[in-house]
């Protein structure tokens, strides 16, 4: 294929899922740049069927780790972006458009060694939802 048709993907292909963090604090910049990439993130219909909620607290963040398999490292990241989804307005794309919007969120985060993002999300709410 001709190098010019050829898109750069090197930052999709070098991006890796992180779960330990330098334990330095998340600037409000740098978070209000993820969550705007999240806000903007296109959906089905334009439906976009999502709430994001930045958990600092550490009690909570705690609790959060105990929800899933993959969830323990939760517990040390300096903060937490939860991605809700409502799938009675989002219809059946709900869970797609929340992927989107979840890797979104991971493009934009900073990339530097060893505090990158890591995204995670299994389990219904109700049997999985935290007493904050």
């Amino acid at each position: 294929m001709d190098r010019m048709l050829r898109p750069d993907v090197s930052s999709l292909t070098a991006m890796r899922a992180h779960r330990w963090f330098t334990g330095e604090p998340v600037a409000e910049e740098q978070l209000h740049h993820v969550l705007e990439a999240g806000r903007w993130t296109g959906s089905a219909r334009n439906r976009q069927p999502w709430r994001f909620v930045v958990v600092r607290s550490r009690a909570v963040r705690r609790q959060l780790a105990g929800l899933g398999a993959y969830a323990a490292h939760l517990a040390t990241a300096p903060v937490v972006i939860a991605l809700g989804v409502d799938e009675e307005t989002g219809g059946e794309d709900a869970q797609f458009d929340a992927g989107r919007a979840a890797q979104r969120h991971r493009g934009a985060a900073p990339a530097r060694k060893g505090d990158g993002p890591a995204t995670r999300g299994h389990g219904t709410a109700e049997r999985r939802r935290p007493q904050w």
